[in-house]
């Protein structure tokens, strides 16, 4: 399945979570009105920042990639039906962190190996 407007979703994700992080981080009271600018609150601006925007990559990435899953419930593979068994979490490591994709695994009725087509559409099977 190809998302009619991954990026739109991509992009309000990402300024969303961050937002939400800064804000969080405004919150704290030392913050909320400084008397003056010292290199300790650069630094802690710059920390938050940063943190905030990895949050918001991670989110939005994660985001991005589950919207190319399939929505099937069956899928013809090699021949073989495959039917829907169950959405499973894998974690991936990229260059904002960690993130976590929920990807749906497919397996055949009589048993056998499973498949993860988003895996497979971004070459990620096996791989963290």
């Amino acid at each position: 399945m190809k998302p009619s407007k991954p990026m739109p979703a991509l992009i309000a994700t990402v300024c969303n979570t961050v937002r939400q992080s800064m804000e969080k981080f405004a919150l704290n009271e030392s913050l909320l009105n400084p008397e003056e600018l010292s290199s300790q609150l650069i630094s802690e601006v710059s920390t938050a920042l940063q943190r905030s925007l990895f949050e918001g990559a991670r989110a939005g990435l994660s985001q991005f990639i589950e919207a190319y899953d399939s929505d099937a419930h069956t899928l013809l593979r090699n021949g073989l039906r495959y039917r829907f068994k169950e959405a499973d979490p894998k974690i991936f490591l990229t260059i904002f962190g960690e993130v976590t994709v929920a990807r749906r695994r497919y397996c055949q009725w009589a048993g056998g190996p499973s498949f993860v087509p988003l895996d497979e559409a971004w070459a990620m099977q096996g791989r963290y």
